[in-house]
């Protein structure tokens, strides 16, 4: 079920993430300049960090013993695995809109 192109997806991502951790990542012009820009690449790095490990593991772990869990459930896990991602990614957006209004 899971096929390479995933695999990519995940190492893109975990690359992209170590990026951002390491203060290396494209920024939008709108947070652009701003003294928390660092730490705002930091923050977006390890939300595609929060993505890319659990779903890479989960990939390697369905290839290592064959699992073949059907389309249904292999998204339904895939989103259970994304959820520490999308909430840490949220919880950031709105962190750093209150820094970029206040600016």
């Amino acid at each position: 079920m899971i096929n390479g192109s995933f695999f990519i997806f995940c190492i893109v991502w975990i690359l992209y993430g170590i990026a951002g951790r390491s203060g290396i990542m494209l920024v939008p012009k709108k947070c652009r300049g701003y003294v928390w820009t660092e730490d705002w690449k930091r923050s977006r790095g390890t939300a595609y960090l929060l993505l890319g490990v659990p779903w890479l593991l989960f990939g390697l772990v369905c290839r290592v013993l064959s699992l073949d869990l059907g389309r249904g459930v292999t998204c339904v896990i895939l989103l259970v695995l994304a959820a520490p991602s999308f909430i840490h990614g949220y919880v950031i957006d709105r962190r750093f809109k209150r820094l970029r209004e206040k600016d």
